[in-house]
Order: C-alpha cells, then sequence, then structure tokens
C-alpha cells in the first residue's frame, strides 16, 4: 500500500464527533468526489465514487447519520484494463434533492463547488472539511520520495477557497494549474507534518516524521563527509604544491643553505607530504603552531617563485641574487619567533 493509501485509510476511520463537523466532511467528500447525474424522466442521482472501501463506507455512514438519506453501496468490478475495484455510494432522485437541498450543494440543477461560509466558523470544521476533500481528491508522497501534499479540483475558485482554509489554519500553500486541475499544493516539511496531525492522520504521521529525521541526518552525515573530503582533497593539493616548492629549491641551490627554521619545516614536508599544517607542526621539535608552519612554508613558496623568474647569466650573479633572497628570509625568520 502507498503512504498515500495508508494516509487515506487512516483519515477514513476518524469520524466526527459533532453533527456540525459529519456535514462538512460530507459536503466535501461529495464536492470532490459527488457527480450529479440527471437521468430518465429528469431525475436527479447524486453519485460518490471512490476506489478505497474504506472511504466509501464512510460517505455511506456520512449520508445517514448527517443528512438522514438512505444511500445504496454498489462495487463495480471494473474491466480487466482497469484492475481496480470502484466502490460506489448512489442516492436516487429523493434523497439526492433532500441532502442537495438541506446542504446548498446545488444550485439551478448543478453542483455548487463553492465553500459555504458556515464551514469556516469553527477549525473543527474546517479540519473536517480539509479531510474529506482530502478523501475525494487528494494524495501524498512518500515521505522517502519528498514532501509534497495536494488536492486537486476542477475549479480554479474551489482550490482558491481550499488554500484560504488553509491558511486559517497556518498552513501555508500554493496553488498551480495543471492541465484541466487547479492543484492546491503544499510542499513544506513542517507545514505537511503540520496538515497531517490536523486532519487526523496521527500514526502516518509517526511514520513521516521517522522518514524525514532519518533523511535529515543522512543529508547531514553526507554533507560532513563531502567537506572531509574536500578538506582532504585540499591539503593533498596543498601537500603537493610545497613539495614540489622544496623539490625545485633543493635541485637549485640545496635545503642546507635556507635558514634552520625552514629547513625544518622543509624537510618534514617532504617526510610527510599528505600531513596537514596542524600535524607538521605536531612534529616539530619544539612544536609550532598552524600558523607559524603556514608562515614558513609561504616564505618557501616565496623563494621558490623567485628562483623561477630569475635567470641567471652566470653561476656568481644567481648566488648573489640568491644571497639577497636569504637574507631578506633570515629577517622574516625573526617573525617566526613571535608566532610561536
Amino acid at each position: 500500500m502507498s503512504f498515500s493509501n495508508e494516509v487515506k485509510d487512516e483519515l477514513a476511520r476518524v469520524y466526527p464527533e459533532r453533527d456540525c463537523c459529519r456535514r462538512s466532511e460530507l459536503g466535501a467528500l461529495v464536492r470532490a468526489a459527488g457527480t450529479l447525474r440527471i437521468g430518465s424522466g429528469r431525475r436527479l442521482n447524486v453519485v460518490v465514487g471512490s476506489e478505497h472501501p474504506a472511504i466509501a463506507r464512510k460517505t455511506f455512514k456520512l449520508l445517514k447519520d448527517a443528512a438522514g438519506v438512505r444511500p445504496e453501496f454498489i462495487v463495480v468490478r471494473q474491466s480487466r484494463l482497469k484492475k481496480a475495484t470502484r466502490f460506489v455510494v448512489r442516492l436516487d432522485h429523493g434523497d439526492a434533492r433532500t441532502l442537495l437541498d438541506q446542504m446548498g450543494l446545488a444550485e439551478g440543477g448543478r453542483l455548487n463547488y463553492g465553500i459555504p461560509p458556515s464551514i469556516a466558523v469553527r477549525p473543527c470544521c474546517v479540519r473536517s472539511y480539509l479531510r474529506g476533500f482530502f478523501l475525494g481528491r487528494g494524495s501524498v508522497l512518500s515521505p522517502a520520495t519528498g514532501n509534497h501534499l495536494e488536492m486537486s479540483t476542477k475549479h480554479e475558485e474551489q482550490a482558491l477557497d481550499i488554500k484560504e482554509l488553509l491558511k486559517s489554519l497556518g498552513i501555508n500553500a500554493g496553488v498551480v494549474s495543471r492541465k484541466a486541475d487547479s492543484v492546491v499544493y503544499v510542499k513544506e516539511g513542517e507545514q505537511m507534518a503540520r496538515l497531517l496531525n490536523l486532519l487526523g492522520a496521527h500514526a502516518c504521521l509517526l511514520k513521516y516524521e521517522d522518514v524525514r529525521v532519518m533523511k535529515d541526518v543522512k543529508n547531514r552525515v553526507n554533507r560532513l563527509v563531502n567537506m572531509e573530503t574536500a578538506n582532504i582533497d585540499k591539503i593533498a593539493e596543498a601537500g603537493l604544491r610545497q613539495v614540489g616548492d622544496i623539490t625545485s629549491i633543493r635541485a637549485s641551490f640545496g635545503l642546507e643553505r635556507l635558514p634552520q627554521s625552514l629547513r625544518r619545516v622543509a624537510e618534514a614536508r617532504l617526510e610527510h607530504p599528505e600531513a596537514s599544517l596542524e600535524e607538521l607542526g605536531s612534529l616539530m621539535d619544539p612544536p609550532l603552531t598552524k600558523s607559524a608552519v603556514n608562515h614558513r612554508l609561504r616564505r618557501i613558496h616565496k623563494i621558490a617563485r623567485s628562483l623561477e623568474q630569475q635567470r641567471p647569466r652566470d653561476r656568481r650573479e644567481h648566488d648573489q641574487e640568491d644571497g639577497v633572497d636569504l637574507a631578506l628570509d633570515e629577517e622574516g625568520e625573526r617573525d617566526d619567533e613571535y608566532r610561536q
């Protein structure tokens, strides 16, 4: 059974206690799933059909209790192409007119799809009306798939009225046209949970919240894993770049010509190219802070870039330029003493 059918099955077993609520839910069911038919001799018939036996049984009981009529319960076996069985509750001419007159469901031989102002008097009646309409023309996605609850109608005015009823209960809904239908939808998780609670689907609400919490935890874990993976990639790329700088300096004039503070960090980086700055600092004796290690590696990078830009004409000129760079770096070494 789909999650939508589970919700409808549970709501079909929620029976209103007050007569006003029963009339509200019955009115919504007839408006959502009912059809007004005119047979021979211009005799009226009201037909309410559903593929859910629990909804049909509830409609049958509501017609007897709230409208005082005698409906007929019919089971329709559909063709092989449509394997589902359809359950129909039908009212013949006299009972049909009684129902339409009592609830103001028809005008001029046609069903009136507006929502009577008396429906919105009490919050309990609003909840009952929305429950009835959802049973007639509603659906909800499985929480494992996404957050989406909707109720459709052929009449835009009716969709806007339903949206206002939802708003009166604190539910933010939208209306969209889909082919010949106007669809009222709720997509935000907290709003859907609130609506399921107000309609009375408490067992399905627990299931919905359980799946939603699991999805949130899974998404949070995935974000943390992605963040950690990105940090590892970043550390690896930085380590390779720094190893390249150190290798370039070693090939040019050797690491022994670097100041001792830089040489120690350079040798540690060559031995541990995958280590983070914090881990690299802990390998020093005495240990260095992350900031101090980063500062020294930036100075090494500056020396390596300077070597790449230099094109000495002879070895003497090259040594002189190196001497200037290293002398400047020894001045920078004093900054490290304050960073440790």
